[in-house]
């Protein structure tokens, strides 16, 4: 084990990446997260339908809900000037999921 660490050390190369410069500030794809994203999409139709809300979330929207009220003041988070935060509801499905 020694011999390979030696021997590693004396082949190692450092790599220095070159600054790429960014197609983007945040990805187009990401953008649209509001509109296309899973939670955004499915969240709003499992609610109309009891049996598909509990089998995405394990657990009936009535007990989703009350552990949303007990628990959104430790899931929410403050919106920066660089980005939006993700909602104590989003934040609770996605723990869920």
């Amino acid at each position: 084990m020694g011999c390979l660490c030696k021997y590693a050390s004396e082949y190692a190369v450092i790599v220095i990446k070159k600054g790429k410069k960014r197609r983007w500030w945040t990805h187009p794809m990401l953008l649209r997260r509001k509109s296309h994203g899973h939670f955004h999409v499915n969240y709003e139709e499992c609610r109309h339908h009891p049996d598909w809300f509990e089998d995405e979330y394990l657990m009936p929207i009535p007990v989703y809900d009350e552990l949303l009220s007990l628990l959104s003041r430790n899931l929410s988070k403050q919106d920066t000037n660089m980005r939006k935060s993700i909602g104590p509801c989003e934040r609770l499905a996605v723990t869920l999921q």
